[in-house]
């Protein structure tokens, strides 16, 4: 299974220009399935990886490519109550998330655990409050995401009072 797990992603990851190509594809499927026989998962992978580099020198994808590859996935809870978040974002998404990010998961900024967090973005908020808050702040860049991530979720559901700050139901 880890070989065709492999084979499929190596193919899969193509620019649809190759994909569209039976020709070319048959023959890469054919070379991945002969490497198979002989090669652990690990080799076989650099197989693929020489496979993608031959067949797409310049590793040309155009949008269509990304359209077809943008995904966001969303797991089931687990016993925690916790899910896990797995996709990959098109160009603009990837740009917009680091706007966002930017101003809004900044050390201090958006932090559900301190009363005394500035809430919105950070360019709008007083930076002597921002600095003292992020002095405070020990969440990591990715709880700090999972924050934004949450507020901006709130907000978009629930909208934000018309005052800068949290309330203190910290459902705002």
């Amino acid at each position: 299974m880890a070989h065709y797990n492999v084979i499929d992603a190596t193919l899969r990851n193509l620019p649809g220009t190759i994909r569209g190509n039976l020709e070319v594809w048959a023959q890469g499927e054919q070379l991945m399935a002969e490497a198979a026989r002989t090669m652990d998962p690990d080799e076989l992978k650099r197989v693929g990886l020489y496979l993608r580099d031959h067949l797409d020198p310049d590793g040309e994808f155009d949008d269509s490519d990304r359209q077809h590859k943008r995904e966001l996935s969303v797991s089931k809870q687990g016993a925690d109550k916790m899910a896990a978040i797995t996709g990959t974002l098109d160009p603009v998404t990837k740009a917009l998330w680091d706007v966002v990010a930017a101003k809004w998961a900044a050390a201090g900024m958006n932090n559900p655990n301190d009363p005394d967090s500035p809430s919105g973005p950070a360019d709008k908020a007083d930076k002597d409050t921002v600095r003292a808050a992020a002095a405070r702040d020990h969440r990591t860049p990715g709880q700090r995401n999972h924050d934004v991530g949450a507020t901006r979720t709130r907000n978009g559901v629930w909208p934000p009072p018309p005052r800068v700050g949290w309330c203190r139901s910290r459902m705002c």
